[in-house]
């Protein structure tokens, strides 16, 4: 990281990295390796792994997965998302009302 023409060293644990590109490639590094850890872990259990991308997958496929809990999804929306219209201040969140 640099300040001022300084430069630091960027610390992820206990490995320190020369810049933030380095330590986002090792960030980005860490992620693929848990992610193909969990597929490899999960691709003798068929049907025991949901994979949800919370950008673009639906509520429907989360009820589905756990169809034994009877998830009313309903009640599941966009709340403080930057997606459209971004709330910024928590008190302009619309809260659902949850005592149903």
């Amino acid at each position: 990281m640099r300040v001022e023409g300084k430069s630091y060293l960027v610390q992820d644990g206990d490995d320190f990295h020369d810049s933030e590109n380095e330590l986002e490639r090792c960030w980005r590094e860490h992620w693929n390796e848990h992610i193909s850890s969990v597929t490899s872990y999960f691709s003798d259990k068929p049907g025991s792994l949901l994979e949800f991308n919370i950008e673009t997958s639906h509520p429907e496929e989360i009820s589905k997965f756990l169809r034994e809990y009877n998830l009313d999804t309903s009640k599941w929306g966009w709340h403080n998302s930057s997606k459209g219209n971004p709330k910024n201040s928590i008190s302009e969140i619309e809260w659902p009302d949850f005592s149903e």
